[in-house]
């Protein structure tokens, strides 16, 4: 049977993901002036296709389960959140969202709320000016923690247990939920999703006082970010020396 490549990380880079700036399939890191490929939105293929097209000396970001083991072309059973499921599904949200019926009080299987309309200067408002008589309004901001350090979590996906009534974190990683008081009372439980973190669960009690205070959400960096090591069948190499490898071996046959 064919062996796959094995991916390692020897020297995990410290600096912060979310400081980094995005680029077309990452982002750029200003300290070692590199780009840094994202692998955790990659399957199988796709980072086997990659490493074939760029052979060259690359510093990536991949999650636990996709290093240290095998990995194989044409692989159909491990599959990636890519960039276009999410954009899929934002689709999908918004479109739900549009065509909530007046019986939506009766079904607890809500749509998503995205707050589309929700900005950093609305976040500083008072949090008991948007309750009313009919819904409760839940306010907070989303964090990745990586060793020591603590930056802004975007894009998270933030969601009442057992339903899908929920809200994705913006930029600033500022989120807002309302929950209709036909539905909830007493407390909720949140759970918080982020590709490359670990899933976090919050307990929030529906209530003035609870309510009223901003909800901070700290979730841990999972996913690794360093120079690649590849051990392609059995042999360990770095990515750089790859071209070099494969043209030895084909002057060694002659």
């Amino acid at each position: 049977m064919k062996k796959g490549i094995t991916i390692s990380i020897p020297t995990p880079c410290h600096e912060s993901w979310q400081e980094m700036t995005p680029v077309e399939k990452g982002r750029f890191c200003s300290s070692c002036q590199k780009a840094v490929t994202d692998f955790t939105v990659m399957n199988d293929q796709q980072i086997i296709d990659f490493i074939k097209k760029h052979p060259g000396s690359h510093c990536g970001r991949f999650l636990p389960d996709q290093l240290n083991i095998p990995i194989q072309a044409l692989s159909q059973t491990r599959r990636r959140f890519v960039p276009a499921a999410i954009f899929a599904g934002f689709t999908g949200l918004l479109a739900l969202f549009s065509q909530q019926s007046k019986a939506a009080d009766k079904d607890k299987h809500l749509t998503m709320q995205l707050p589309l309309t929700f900005t950093p200067d609305e976040y500083t408002k008072p949090v008991a000016a948007d309750n009313d008589d009919s819904s409760y309004i839940i306010k907070g901001r989303t964090f990745i923690k990586d060793g020591s350090r603590k930056d802004t979590l975007m894009y998270a996906t933030i969601r009442v247990k057992d339903t899908q009534i929920g809200a994705l974190s913006d930029l600033h990683g500022l989120f807002r939920i309302q929950l209709p008081k036909t539905l909830f009372s007493g407390e909720v439980t949140l759970v918080i999703q982020a590709v490359g973190t670990e899933t976090q669960q919050l307990i929030v009690q529906l209530d003035e006082k609870s309510l009223s205070k901003e909800l901070v959400v700290v979730t841990q960096e999972l996913a690794t970010t360093g120079l690649m090591m590849i051990d392609k069948n059995g042999e360990p190499y770095h990515a750089d020396k790859s071209l070099r490898a494969r043209l030895r071996r084909l002057f060694s046959r002659r």
